[in-house]
């Protein structure tokens, strides 16, 4: 498996792809989309892990609350907590921890 931790202004990643730097990473994606909804705790625990890694690269969080939206609902009522990709429709499951953040960011 990949190691994508944090080391200095570097993210390590897998060795086809070299390493991708905080500030290259950041120009790429400026926002994520959190499917959520309230009272759900799973999706409590979901923020708990991106805030740490959103601030320290400067992006963007939309919570999307799924009964607000009959799309959402019926795409992922049933798969919360779910982390979205706008710039490339990419989807991060729960569960997931800090590495598998960062190795879908990258």
């Amino acid at each position: 498996m990949a190691n994508s931790a944090i080391d200095g202004e570097t993210l390590n990643d897998s060795p086809r792809r070299g390493t991708t730097t905080i500030t290259e990473l950041m120009a790429r994606i400026s926002r994520l989309e959190l499917y959520t909804t309230d009272g759900c705790r799973l999706c409590d625990e979901a923020e708990r892990i991106l805030d740490p890694v959103i601030r320290r690269l400067g992006i963007e969080l939309e919570a999307r609350d799924v009964l607000d939206d009959e799309g959402w609902e019926t795409a992922y009522a049933e798969r919360i907590p779910v982390v979205r990709r706008p710039d490339t429709g990419a989807e991060l499951g729960w569960p997931f921890d800090t590495d598998s953040l960062y190795r879908f960011l990258l």
